[in-house]
């Protein structure tokens, strides 16, 4: 089962598509009507840049209550089963490390980063009580495979002045690093994860 907002994107003959905001007051009763759940991978979060009040609202809302509802009751139900939640480095300090580990000190410095973080907490505090298996990935700027379904980042209009014959301009030193993931790797490592029991 897939909750989305938005219109159906993937189609399979064992996908069923369900309609459904994460601001809505009904996840636990729409979750109820599953008849089976043997895995749940959370990757629902607001996202749009800025603190403006409206901003900060759908963050609690959206990033932090409905994460903590989410996990609440998988936590109450004492399900086996594994629960992925996609944060994000976001929240670490900068600079970030080569290598990031678990001791990396945390300074969030947006109300973006801050409800990441606090999803991640809020996923291991309901884990002491509960029976399922909590998983985060930490995904840093995901890449649809689809063009059509690329987010505005550097990566798509550098491919659009490429298609269309334009230089491609860099601004700045040149100095600055990011890394892009496809989400056809990431889907994978999700699958893997939450196939393995060992992973957690």
């Amino acid at each position: 089962y897939v909750f989305s907002r938005a219109a159906q994107t993937a189609r399979h003959k064992n996908l069923n598509w369900i309609k459904f905001d994460a601001l809505s007051d009904e996840i636990e009763s729409t979750l109820e009507k599953l008849p089976e759940v043997n895995g749940v991978i959370h990757a629902a979060a607001y996202v749009t840049p800025g603190n403006t009040i409206t901003g900060v609202e759908k963050y609690r809302r959206v990033n932090m209550e409905f994460s903590d509802r989410l996990f609440k009751y998988f936590a109450m139900h004492k399900q086996a089963i594994p629960v992925l939640y996609f944060s994000s480095f976001s929240f670490l300090q900068k600079p970030l490390n080569d290598v990031q580990t678990e001791d990396d000190a945390v300074a969030p410095g947006s109300f973006y980063s801050l409800s990441k973080y606090w999803g991640e907490l809020s996923l291991l505090e309901y884990a002491k009580t509960a029976q399922y298996r909590p998983i985060i990935f930490r995904i840093s700027s995901p890449v649809s495979n689809d063009f059509k379904l690329m987010h505005n980042t550097v990566v798509k209009k550098w491919i659009e002045l490429g298609k269309s014959g334009n230089a491609i301009t860099v601004y700045g030193a040149g100095k600055r690093r990011q890394d892009f993931v496809s989400a056809s790797d990431i889907a994978e490592a999700a699958l893997l994860s939450i196939e393995n029991n060992s992973v957690s």
